[in-house]
């Protein structure tokens, strides 16, 4: 991890490269964090979401790519600024997770999704809100593992609202699960959108060890 990198929390990493985000290797780390700013793919972002698009894809990384191409209908990928960045994304997940075969979704997303703070089934995921609100996610420090163990709701899961943590739009989160080898699975949630009406545009990238959508 390169000196750029900011530890804010035991458990979290914020970081401002994609290469810094295998942070999330480290035994104490559960979060991972790239911040940055997306100006540049706002007028994509704006067709796709028009398009209302809902892609859902699995395969090999070089498969992903070539059906998600199609699907964007890409016929010159240097012209498409989303494109690459997904790219850019996956080739940054696959050497982190070392996994074969990836699910990628690519999402117009309306409705809350998940809204309890939980852990995810899986080993890794990578989330990134290309537009709107992003995900939230509990430092350790607020978290009351034994209650959300038990079943409680999120008044009960959060010991302090305050250190409530969420990414802005165009960031990148990598997530532990409840798979990865000894490892405290992240605890997060979707955020709530339905009562004001609005939309997220939500890339997730899962490694075949997968269970929940979050």
């Amino acid at each position: 991890m390169s000196e750029t990198s900011i530890k804010t929390f035991k458990n979290a990493a914020i970081v401002n490269t994609f290469a810094d985000l295998k942070a999330i290797e480290n035994s104490d780390t559960n979060i991972a964090v790239c911040e940055r700013e997306t100006i540049a793919m706002q007028h994509e972002i704006a067709l796709l979401m028009e398009r209302k698009v809902q892609l859902k894809l699995q395969g090999a990384q070089s498969e992903l790519l070539k059906q998600l191409a199609q699907q964007l209908n890409v016929s010159d990928a240097n012209e498409s600024l989303i494109y690459n960045d997904i790219k850019a994304l996956l080739t940054t997940f696959e050497k982190i997770s070392a996994s074969p075969t990836f699910r990628l979704s690519l999402l117009t997303v309306a409705s809350d999704m998940c809204r309890r703070f939980h852990t995810d089934v899986n080993d890794l995921r990578l989330l990134c809100t290309y537009h709107g609100k992003g995900t939230m996610w509990l430092p350790e420090e607020a978290a009351d593992r034994i209650k959300y163990q038990n079943g409680g709701d999120n008044y009960a899961i959060v010991k302090n609202p305050e250190l409530i943590q969420q990414t802005q739009a165009g960031d990148v989160i990598i997530l532990k699960g409840a798979l990865y080898p000894n490892a405290v699975a992240a605890l997060h949630r979707s955020p709530s959108i339905e009562e004001s009406a609005e939309q997220r545009l939500l890339l997730r990238i899962d490694t075949q060890q997968f269970a929940n959508f979050s």
